[in-house]
């Protein structure tokens, strides 16, 4: 019984060592499959920049600084400086900085990078590979052209009596919209253009002003033919100072949101 029970425990182990031997070899088959896959590394010069954003996304940092890519790096670098390079002449006299990179993958195949411009905010740069090179599209057009938008609101809206602050930001990559396009071209483009606008009006102090103000903005926006999503906000007339100063505050405000 002894001898059955100890043969027993034996061909166990020798099984679980087979066991760990086997994952063992398919580990090493892994890297090695995985070392195949990747090449040997190119030498490439570099911005500091560039190799703190390469060093964000992949490991190896020492090798990255070193300056030795492979080639799935060497691409998402090459993407990146193509995007960096469209962003430069598209806005001419903007200095930019990346904030981070997004590479492309087999779900998303597009690489996204944060940017900015001084204190202009954060926006973004869509670099798509497409038929051997690349396509572009970006949000920093909000910088030049939404103040001259807001603007063009103020004054429809003035004309229909009513003194308001706007405050848009549009939402959609686009590439053909930037430096050149005015304030009107905008208008006309309508819901072809995502946006979100806030508006800042005095309060009234009681319900049907609100209502009634409501409503007479609408009516105003829609002659006008200004699509897009809006939240009015009621602001106190203490509070109607800069539109920063409105935004920084418009939580604490009550507001109706509609579209037009």
């Amino acid at each position: 019984m002894r001898t059955k029970a100890f043969l027993a425990f034996l061909l166990l182990c020798i099984l679980l060592s087979g066991c760990g031997s086997s994952r063992q070899k398919e580990e090493i088959k892994g890297r090695e499959s995985l070392q195949e896959r990747e090449g040997s590394a190119e030498t490439v010069d570099m911005t500091d920049e560039e190799k703190r954003l390469l060093c964000e996304i992949y490991p190896m940092e020492d090798r990255i600084r070193d300056g030795e890519l492979y080639d799935y790096q060497k691409d998402t670098l090459d993407a990146f400086r193509a995007g960096m390079e469209y962003l430069s002449g598209k806005y001419p006299g903007y200095a930019f900085e990346a904030l981070s990179v997004t590479p492309a993958t087999k779900f998303d195949p597009w690489m996204i990078v944060r940017i900015q411009s001084g204190d202009s905010g954060i926006w973004e740069l869509k670099v798509t590979p497409e038929n051997g090179g690349y396509s572009f599209a970006d949000t920093f057009y909000n910088v030049p052209l939404a103040g001259d938008y807001d603007g063009l609101l103020e004054g429809l809206l003035w004309d229909a009596g009513m003194e308001i602050r706007s405050h848009t930001e549009f939402t959609a990559f686009r590439d053909n919209v930037g430096p050149g396009t005015t304030a009107e071209e905008i208008l006309e483009m309508g819901r072809g253009l995502p946006k979100m606008t806030h508006l800042f009006i005095e309060d009234p102090g009681y319900t049907e002003g609100r209502e009634a103000a409501v409503e007479a903005v609408q009516a105003a926006l829609k002659d006008a033919g200004a699509d897009g999503a809006y939240i009015l906000y009621f602001a106190p007339l203490t509070d109607i100072g800069s539109k920063d100063e409105l935004e920084a505050k418009r939580l604490e405000m009550d507001s109706a949101a509609f579209t037009i």
